[in-house]
């Protein structure tokens, strides 16, 4: 899996972007929003009054601590988040292959045309007269 942008974050870019960087789009990403690195700073942020004011060893001391309260707390959750979010991605996938079954029987596309128009907009994506959001 290559880096990619948030789902929210890609949206604000032009939509070659969102299709090449969005994790939407990115095979193995799962139903992961992007946005763990911005929960992790929304926690830290809690702290910043009371670290303003310190020496800048005491801030970092503090900082440190926090970060590490933080991964503590994701590492005791893990198992039963990653089960969780498992869970949600498998009942998810279900429901939009079906989805996509039916939208196929519907429009009469078979698997190999419809293989044809992801590629194409793949294709179509990496072809840009303008530098993308992340330089590429």
């Amino acid at each position: 899996m290559r880096p990619f942008l948030s789902v929210f974050h890609a949206k604000a870019h032009d939509f070659k972007c969102e299709v090449k960087w969005s994790g939407a789009y990115q095979e193995g990403a799962g139903l992961t929003l992007g946005e763990e690195v911005e929960q992790s700073n929304a926690f830290l942020s809690r702290i910043a009054v009371t670290t303003k004011h310190m020496t800048k060893a005491g801030r970092t001391d503090m900082l440190t601590l926090m970060a590490m309260r933080w991964n503590q707390q994701q590492f005791r959750n893990l198992a039963t988040s990653l089960c969780h979010r498992y869970q949600k991605t498998t009942k998810v996938l279900q429901n939009q292959l079906q989805n996509l079954e039916t939208m196929k029987v519907q429009m009469a596309v078979t698997e190999s045309k419809l293989q044809d128009w992801v590629n194409y907009v793949k294709e179509w994506a990496e072809v840009s007269r303008y530098k993308t959001c992340l330089g590429a």
